[in-house]
């Protein structure tokens, strides 16, 4: 009897469950996935902005420190006329001699006869509105108009019974311990080197500076669109003209309160309420600078403040933009 032989098939071992991922484990991966990156977006949203505000408000307070700090300087200075620096000059207009025409002259078309050379009023200004004769005020946008006046920082060089070197196109002061000479460079030779009588000083010669102050609708020449406001000046010079200076960037407003002298008090008041008589009895000024970011922020800021200053609040109440703001107020006394 024939016996079969029989062949055994060994057992295979079955697939391992982890070689792969099923579909519904690829999904949840990938959603997995998406809340993290989106996790980590967000989050570089956020620090992005936070980065970029921190930088407007930098720019802003920068801005706006810098403007305060140079009309400090330059209202201290206001009323420098060299040797001649007693309280009384300042007071007695019959102390300035105006040589020749100009005191008839409007110079750099800003405003009344004789503007640029009233240094008995060291400074002056103009409430809520530009000059309307100032040409190169085209750009003004808002606020005060503040104009300082003074003799310029360096003397011309002059020995001792001799007339200095002069441009023809320029204003000059001459000045000895109680009188001032305003005169143009051209007429130069109608003046007398020598000392007035009973004088021991040599007199000293400077050009007469002149600023007007004001914020202009934007930064540059020609303006940028959309407009940046700034801090800008006129500045008296050859010609004699006034011409536009950029003095700081994202500057929106200007107000400026004059401290006149009554009796032993000193009042401030707007410039459109300082009679004329009054304006060289100025010993101080109270400023409010209102700078702003020069970009508009993000995620959905709201900037509904107002600012006081002075007799004024700007924006008005109820005004909404995206623009961060700061406010820079100041006191500061005329030393001349």
């Amino acid at each position: 009897m024939a016996v079969m032989a029989t062949h055994l098939v060994p057992n295979l071992p079955s697939r391992p469950r982890g070689a792969g991922f099923t579909l519904v484990e690829l999904m949840v991966a990938v959603a997995l996935g998406l809340l993290i990156i989106g996790g980590m977006f967000t989050a570089y949203l956020s620090a992005s902005w936070t980065t970029e505000t921190n930088a407007r408000f930098a720019e802003t307070q920068n801005n706006g420190r810098y403007a305060i700090d140079y009309l400090r300087r330059e209202v201290q200075l206001a009323g420098f006329l060299g040797m001649q620096n007693t309280d009384s000059f300042n007071k007695a207009p019959a102390a300035v001699t105006r040589l020749g025409s100009i005191a008839s002259q409007v110079y750099g078309s800003c405003g009344t006869s004789g503007f640029a050379t009233l240094v008995e009023q060291p400074v002056w200004g103009v409430d809520d509105a530009q000059m309307p004769s100032c040409t190169a005020m085209g750009n003004y946008l808002r606020g005060d108009v503040l104009v300082l006046r003074r003799a310029g920082l360096d003397a011309v060089p002059a020995t001792a019974g001799s007339l200095p070197t002069v441009s023809g196109t320029t204003l000059y002061l001459r000045v000895d311990p109680s009188h001032a000479t305003v005169y143009l460079g051209s007429d130069q030779s109608q003046l007398s080197a020598a000392t007035r009588a009973g004088e021991t000083y040599t007199p000293e010669y400077y050009p007469l500076a002149v600023d007007v102050y004001y914020i202009s609708s934007c930064t540059n020449s020609p303006c940028e669109s959309p407009g940046i406001p700034a801090l800008y000046r006129l500045s008296l010079g050859a010609g004699p003209t006034f011409t536009p200076q950029l003095i700081a960037t994202g500057i929106e407003n200007m107000q400026v309160q004059y401290g006149v002298r009554s009796g032993t008090d000193v009042i401030f008041r707007n410039a459109d309420a300082v009679a004329a008589a009054e304006w060289p009895t100025v010993v101080s000024v109270r400023l409010w600078l209102l700078a702003r970011s020069t970009d508009t922020e993000g995620g959905g800021y709201a900037n509904t403040a107002s600012y006081t200053m002075g007799n004024r609040t700007y924006p008005a109440s109820g005004s909404s933009d995206s623009y961060l703001r700061q406010l820079f107020p100041l006191v500061v006394g005329v030393r001349h």
